[in-house]
C-alpha cells in the first residue's frame, strides 16, 4: 500500500519575467509601452483555477492583457502585461506590487513584490549611407555632406571619431566634423571636400 500528501493548489512565486525596461523610443514621444510577463507559480499538487492578477506601481500605468484560465499543478502560469511610463523618468530602479487571486476564495492570495530597473538606449545614426557631389570638374573642389544625430535623446555620445573606410584618401578630405562627442538627441553635419587630381579618368563615377 502505497500512500502520499497531495497539497491543494496554492500559489507559489509571483515574479516580473523581466529584470529591465529599455527606453529604445526617443524621449520627445512621451510615453514608452512594452509588453511584459509575469510568472505565477502554482506550488500545489492540484490545478489553480486562476481569476486575475493586478499590479501596481507608482510610476508606471499597468494593464493586464492576458492570463491563463488554469495553472497545472507544480507549474507556472504566464500573465502578460502592458507596462506604460514616461519618458521622462530617469534610469535606475522602480518597484512593483501585486495581488493574483484564484477563483476559489479560499486560497490565498499570491503577492508580488518586484523591481523593475529602467535603462536609457543610446542610437547614432547617419542621414544617408552616401553622400553624392555631383559632376566635378578636375583642379576644381567639390562639397558633399551626411548628417550624425543621436536619435533617442537621452544620453550623450562622446567619443565620436570620422573614419574613411572606402574610397581614395588623398582626394577626400573631412571639413567639419562633431566635435568628439553629440548631446543627447542633437545632429551634427560632417561635411566633405573632394578634389580630383589630374590623373583622374574623365567620365569615371568614384565611391
Amino acid at each position: 500500500l502505497e500512500s502520499y500528501v497531495a497539497f491543494p493548489a496554492q500559489f507559489g512565486t509571483v515574479e516580473l519575467g523581466s529584470d529591465n525596461f529599455e527606453f529604445d523610443q526617443p524621449r520627445s514621444q512621451g510615453t514608452i509601452s512594452k509588453s511584459i510577463e509575469v510568472e505565477v507559480e502554482n506550488s500545489g499538487d492540484r490545478d489553480l483555477d486562476f481569476s486575475s492578477l493586478q499590479v501596481s506601481s507608482s510610476q508606471f500605468d499597468v494593464e493586464t492583457v492576458s492570463s491563463p484560465d488554469t495553472i497545472d499543478a507544480q507549474s507556472t502560469g504566464e500573465v502578460r502585461v502592458t507596462v506604460t511610463a514616461s519618458t521622462s523618468l530617469d534610469e535606475g530602479d522602480y518597484s512593483f506590487d501585486g495581488t493574483a487571486r484564484a477563483s476559489d476564495a479560499s486560497i490565498s492570495n499570491g503577492d508580488l513584490d518586484d523591481t523593475l530597473e529602467v535603462e536609457h538606449a543610446t542610437e547614432l545614426t547617419v542621414s544617408s549611407s552616401s553622400a553624392s557631389a555631383g559632376d566635378i570638374p578636375i583642379g576644381e573642389a567639390g562639397t558633399a555632406g551626411v548628417s550624425v544625430s543621436e536619435r533617442l535623446g537621452y544620453n550623450r555620445i562622446t567619443g565620436v571619431e570620422m573614419d574613411l573606410i572606402d574610397g581614395q584618401s588623398d582626394w577626400i578630405d573631412v571639413t567639419s566634423s562633431p566635435a568628439g562627442s553629440l548631446s543627447a538627441g542633437s545632429s551634427s553635419t560632417v561635411g566633405y571636400e573632394i578634389q580630383f587630381p589630374p590623373a583622374a579618368d574623365i567620365g569615371n563615377e568614384y565611391t
